[in-house]
């Protein structure tokens, strides 16, 4: 009981992370439940702002988490999977606009082409110049590993050359280190989260609720659905208290 309550006490100052998919208005009769749309986006960077809340990477968001949190805890992990184009069209502009930064998890080997994996909606993908862009502008990109596979379903020799190369192509290609991953689909067990500290990265993240420490980090999803009093508390720091007491961000 009182390791339960000495972890509550400290995720009611946790950082937050919250996930992003596409940025982009749905076309008729589309139906994806990840997507935001820019005007939605864009408000929720905007009551960011004006909350004086301070976005940083994962780099940044496990320096602090290891040490005192500054800022009286206004700061918020902001996080997007799997590179969409959207991302560099509809959401680098705004974070940009307002001084903001965020992590992009590419998926290196789909990097420029499609999401055509099962779930991605067959949609463009960024580049690697549109990367370096967003790179230079303070934007880190991470490890989603190299062909956006289920690790789950990968033997060990899969696992590594999937995570080993991801990392080697994100720095070769744009001159900064890679320390943290985010699971495809979200999905990991204790072999691939294992595989995944002994193969060097500081962090991975989970698609949702997590209780798998620096390797299955939480991190509540964005969506179609999510209105401005959800983005409102699910972009403060008792979130994660409330995720641990079970009570709904909805």
């Amino acid at each position: 009981m009182g390791s339960f309550i000495s972890r509550l006490l400290q995720s009611f100052n946790a950082i937050p992370i919250l996930m992003y998919h596409r940025i982009a208005d749905l076309a008729p009769g589309e139906d994806d439940g990840l997507c935001v749309s820019p005007a939605a986006f864009a408000r929720q960077m905007e009551s960011l702002h004006k909350r004086d809340v301070e976005t940083v990477t994962m780099g940044a968001y496990r320096s602090k988490m290891r040490g005192p949190l500054g800022r009286g805890g206004r700061q918020v992990a902001i996080t997007f999977d799997d590179g969409y184009l959207d991302n560099y069209a509809n959401a680098f502009p705004v974070l940009a606009r307002l001084g903001m930064t965020a992590t992009i998890f590419l998926a290196t080997g789909r990097v420029g082409g499609r999401s055509d994996w099962q779930g991605g909606g067959d949609k463009a993908l960024l580049t690697w110049d549109m990367a370096r862009e967003m790179s230079d502008d303070g934007i880190s990109f991470q490890s989603h590993t190299h062909t956006h596979c289920d690790l789950t379903r990968c033997n060990e020799a899969q696992t590594s050359e999937e995570l080993e190369r991801s990392r080697k192509t994100l720095e070769d290609a744009l001159g900064a280190p890679v320390e943290h991953l985010a699971y495809p689909y979200g999905a990991y067990d204790d072999r691939v989260a294992a595989r995944t500290r002994q193969a060097g990265y500081a962090t991975a993240c989970a698609a949702g609720m997590s209780e798998g420490g620096a390797w299955a980090l939480p991190r509540i999803a964005m969506g179609a659905r999510t209105g401005p009093a959800r983005f409102a508390l699910a972009s403060r720091p008792w979130a994660e208290t409330l995720r641990r007491l079970k009570c709904p961000l909805d």
